[in-house]
């Protein structure tokens, strides 16, 4: 059964080397069309642009310390001192000061009956009161002349009569006497007056200093004045 089926084998094969060694009929070859060869363009990839491209390598950060701040010291202030101004005191409204009329007689002991004159001129700042005695101090009469005015007193009899005067502001009618910026002084010559048939005897005093005046006066205090109440 073996060797047949060998034999079967083998004229199988001998058959196919037949055929296969019989020369073909012609076949035509066709020519080949050409065709075009498209080469493509190659893209360096990021791998092989990587590779050829050497990076340039970035220096390390620097780390600059952050300096820290020098303390300033700021000097301690003495504080100013605050000057208060002291408040000065209100002035207290001063009222006119207190005047007689020129002429007003304060006081009067004789009668005025006499033909002697007496031209009192007051030149000076302040208000006076003409005081005429006897020579013994006795008030004859006592007027009051303003600043810068004249006064003349009338009938005044024969004899020899001093003069006193005393100057200031704010009469003080009570008491007879000035409150304010007082002097006191007395005619250092007397008066004589006499009358006659044709004649009468007339002064003239200022009670401020004059060019080529004569008369001196001497300061006298409150007790030597004469009083006038």
């Amino acid at each position: 059964m073996r060797k047949s089926l060998c034999a079967v084998l083998l004229l199988f094969f001998a058959g196919l080397a037949v055929l296969a060694c019989r020369p073909s009929k012609a076949t035509q070859v066709p020519t080949p069309k050409p065709t075009s060869t498209l080469t493509p363009t190659r893209k360096p990839t990021p791998t092989t642009q990587a590779l050829r491209e050497t990076p340039t390598p970035k220096p390390p950060p620097t780390f600059t310390p952050t300096p820290k701040p020098t303390p300033t010291f700021t000097p301690t202030r003495k504080p100013t001192p605050t000057l208060t101004p002291t408040p000065k005191p209100t002035p207290t409204p001063t009222s006119p000061p207190r005047r007689l009329s020129t002429g007003t007689f304060i006081k009067q002991t004789v009668p005025l009956d006499g033909y002697g004159e007496l031209e009192i001129d007051n030149g000076t700042s302040l208000d006076a009161v003409a005081v005429f005695t006897t020579l013994t101090d006795q008030v004859i009469f006592a007027v009051y002349v303003q600043a810068q005015s004249k006064f003349t007193v009338s009938g005044i009899r024969d004899g020899t009569y001093k003069l006193f005067f005393m100057l200031g502001e704010d009469w003080d009618e009570k008491g007879a006497r000035f409150t304010r910026k007082v002097r006191r002084a007395v005619f250092e010559d007397n008066f004589p007056y006499t009358t006659t048939e044709t004649t009468a005897t007339v002064w003239s005093v200022t009670l401020h200093p004059v060019v080529g005046g004569t008369a001196e006066t001497e300061d006298v205090n409150e007790a030597e004045f004469p009083p006038l109440r």
